[in-house]
């Protein structure tokens, strides 16, 4: 380890970087030294003999992967095998970029530890500065699954802690889209339905629109039971009734829905729905 710190600060001195950039440096290397022990883990497992490095990413990473919603649908084992083979561990520190909006996706990762924070600038779904958070088992990337070509980046991904994953290239993307029957396809977009960040935003706008909407029927309802004829033949005791229905229906209005009732011509539209993944052609 001193010897390596030695040769990078040999290194940072002779290309002459910036000290933030060197004190990041540092905090990386000792933060991969702890998870490794400074053994470089990819480049010893790649020199090992196939059958052997196989055997030892399984043991490795396979109980890992299985965590991962999206990879249940794998139930052909020699498949969830070939993705344990392709993965890439990776490490992250805290405020570390994994993809920025507007940027090309180049790889999808996998996260195994830690947090990390998604957002949007634009006005994806209607509302500027959409925001959730990313854990164990989630996935960011996911739009690689779309075609061959590297699809642009809707959201923003930092990391909130130290974060370790997995990363799967465009061709490993390719290599699984490409060997899922239809019944398994139709499993993975499901999957992606549940846990995506974006089908997650879709669903609470309508959901929150149809509770506007409700609110907006029940209202008019109830304003509608107020505009009572007075030449109705109505006892004094069903008057009183209505009368109390309607005072009751209009509290429990102005208490559940004050935003709907105040301006419901500003409730923001209903967004579009995220569009399902599409394989490329060529691999269906």
């Amino acid at each position: 380890m001193e010897e390596k710190r030695r040769d990078t600060e040999k290194w940072m001195s002779y290309r002459v970087i910036p000290e933030y950039l060197k004190e990041r440096i540092r905090r990386f290397e000792d933060y991969k030294w702890r998870e490794t022990k400074g053994t470089e883990e990819e480049a010893l497992l790649r020199s090992l003999p196939k059958d052997l490095r196989l055997e030892t990413k399984r043991y490795l990473y396979l109980d890992m992967l299985k965590r991962v919603p999206w990879l249940n649908i794998m139930d052909d084992g020699w498949l969830l095998e070939a993705v344990c083979d392709r993965v890439k561990s990776v490490f992250y520190l805290a405020n570390s970029f994994i993809v920025r909006e507007g940027h090309p996706v180049e790889e999808m990762l996998i996260v195994t530890r830690g947090k990390l924070k998604s957002t949007t600038g634009s006005h994806e779904m209607g509302v500027r500065n959409n925001c959730c958070d990313l854990q164990d088992g989630d996935i960011c990337g996911e739009l690689l699954f779309n075609g061959s070509r590297l699809p642009t980046s809707t959201r923003t991904v930092m990391t909130l802690t130290e974060v370790e994953g997995f990363i799967l290239l465009p061709d490993d993307i390719k290599f699984i889209a490409s060997h899922l029957n239809v019944f398994q396809r139709q499993k993975l977009q499901r999957t992606f339905r549940l846990y995506s960040q974006q089908w997650r935003s879709w669903a609470a706008f309508f959901i929150q629109a149809a509770w506007r909407k409700h609110c907006k029927r029940k209202l008019s309802k109830t304003r509608d039971n107020e505009n009572i004829p007075q030449g109705t033949q109505l006892n004094l005791a069903s008057t009183l009734y209505v009368s109390r229905f309607v005072s009751k229906a209009l509290q429990n209005r102005r208490k559940d829905t004050a935003d709907c009732s105040s301006s419901p011509d500003m409730s923001p539209p209903v967004p579009h729905k995220p569009a399902d993944l599409e394989f490329a052609k060529a691999e269906a």
